[in-house]
């Protein structure tokens, strides 16, 4: 083996390895990344979660007020319920035809 073969093989080799530590290193930050990638996908699904219950409840919050509006209108009682939390239902009297 030739000195000039021989610095082109210790070259390879150096440029092999330190291609190799390169690979090494780029893998565990990708995992790092991968682990906070994780942790902000949980965060933002209980976030969801907490958005879904929040729409359910007003919804059937809603759906309640409806149903009480319908009643309303021969119970005072049910009004002055609806009036406390700041409802004010308004009944269309029946219009003669």
């Amino acid at each position: 083996m030739t000195h000039s073969q021989y610095k082109l093989l210790l070259g390879s080799s150096a440029t092999s390895l330190i291609l190799a530590l390169l690979l090494v290193v780029l893998g565990f930050y990708r995992a790092h990344l991968e682990s906070g990638v994780v942790a902000q996908q949980e965060a933002l699904a209980k976030v969801q979660a907490d958005v879904n219950r929040g729409m359910v409840s007003l919804r059937t919050a809603n759906s309640i007020v409806q149903d009480l509006a319908q009643i309303s209108a021969n119970k005072p009682e049910v009004q002055a319920l609806l009036a406390r939390y700041g409802v004010t239902v308004k009944h269309n009297s029946p219009s003669a035809p």
